[in-house]
């Protein structure tokens, strides 16, 4: 393996992209509702999006798999141990989890849907700290 920083983190960012515009198309420029074809259309970019991420491993050499698997490891459990508080304080009712959305969005499926996607999002925050830790100390 060879690294290629160009074509490691281009390959990347390309899937980043991707998954983005295919979003902002789908929720934009389709028909508003949920609809067999918009969650297909979410499957098949998806499953594309994440293959095109999963090539860029190609061009990194040992050393970034390594440093990868570190940073999402850290990063991830740090994630976990952020959310608990969290979960505590709005478990004991100290902060009231409804207290910011509006009444169309207080239905159960939102909640599930908005703790998956706040938990993706701080496992992907703690992994960019950790790896930038790690740069730091280089």
């Amino acid at each position: 393996m060879r690294y290629s920083a160009r074509g490691y983190w281009g390959t990347a960012a390309a899937a980043i992209g991707l998954i983005l515009l295919g979003e902002a198309f789908i929720l934009f420029a389709m028909p508003p509702g949920v609809s067999w074809p918009k969650a297909g259309l979410f499957a098949i970019l998806g499953v594309g999006c994440l293959s095109l991420a999963l090539a860029s491993y190609r061009y990194a050499d040992e050393v970034m798999l390594q440093t990868h698997k570190t940073a999402w490891f850290w990063g991830s459990f740090g994630a976990v141990i952020a959310v608990v508080p969290v979960i505590i304080f709005v478990g004991w009712r100290l902060v009231p989890a409804r207290i910011h959305l509006p009444p169309i969005l207080s239905y159960p499926e939102f909640f599930f849907v908005m703790g998956m996607v706040c938990m993706i999002v701080l496992e992907c925050i703690g992994f960019l700290l950790v790896l930038a830790f790690q740069r730091w100390l280089r």
